[in-house]
């Protein structure tokens, strides 16, 4: 288990990727794979900071990666206001949306769907929100 934690703001996104890509590589995890981690846990973390922490500067985000025999785990904690993503997942498939009335929302919960094999969520009043998500590994 690795664990990293930055202050929510846009200028430590930087910070992640870099985490994430070298503990990713370390870890041996499919290069594919890594890049559709890495675009998940970056929707995560700018919708935390851009709907979340949007009037606050000091709360931070913790960020632990777990892999077991069968998958790798990104759980994903703020200090933010209680936030289901769970509840504001699109319905329909890429192709049945029609973009030009698509509201300028939700495409990057959107992706953090359609790049995750599962995804969790729960909160605990005072602690924050706490985000999981599941990536199977495959083997050849």
């Amino acid at each position: 288990m690795t664990a990293f934690e930055v202050i929510g703001n846009p200028k430590n996104l930087a910070l992640i990727h870099k985490f994430l890509y070298k503990n990713l590589t370390n870890l041996k995890i499919d290069k594919d794979l890594i890049e559709n981690i890495i675009v998940s846990v970056d929707e995560a973390y700018a919708n935390i900071v851009h709907h979340n922490y949007k009037k606050v500067n000091n709360k931070k985000i913790r960020i632990v990666l777990e892999k077991t025999s069968s998958d790798l785990i990104i759980d994903i904690y703020d200090e933010g206001k209680k936030f289901n993503i769970l509840k504001y997942r699109l319905k329909k498939g890429l192709k049945e949306i029609n973009w030009f009335k698509m509201k300028k929302r939700g495409f990057g919960i959107f992706l953090i769907m359609k790049l995750t094999d599962k995804v969790e969520w729960e909160y605990k009043k005072g602690i924050g929100n706490h985000l999981r998500l599941i990536y199977r590994l495959k083997y050849s």
